[in-house]
């Protein structure tokens, strides 16, 4: 994944990192957030590479808006393949209930035509 113009590896989303993103996503303070992101973010990508994506060595002196902007497009990253998935399926409910507004319609028109008798009169319904 790309972060601020450099590539990095993303490792896989296993049960034990997942909760760890959810707990510095659930962090709340300013210097709680950024030290428990940041501190997920070294897990990740490594001590050297989190100088660069966050702009300083340590909590203090890093771009608060840097880590919390990281840790977002990693989460999304993440979640890219859940939401493709979703977005397919509402793409063939969406076509499935196309083909159901259609159908409704002929019905509706077939319904509204006059009704013939058997000579061929129409009725006086």
């Amino acid at each position: 994944m790309i972060i601020f113009d450099n590539e990095y590896e993303l490792p896989k989303l296993t049960i034990e990192l997942a909760e760890k993103m959810e707990q510095a996503a659930a962090v709340v303070g300013l210097k709680d957030r950024i030290k428990a992101r940041r501190s997920f973010l070294t897990e990740l990508f490594g001590a050297d590479a989190v100088e660069v994506i966050t702009d300083g060595k340590t909590v203090n002196d890093c771009d608060t808006r840097r880590v919390d902007l990281a840790f977002m497009m990693v989460q999304r990253e993440y979640d890219l393949p859940v939401r493709e998935a979703r977005n397919e399926e509402l793409q063939e409910q969406m076509e499935a209930i196309k083909g159901l507004t259609g159908l409704l319609e002929t019905a509706t028109k077939a319904a509204s035509m006059p009704i013939m008798n058997r000579q061929g009169f129409r009725s006086l319904r």
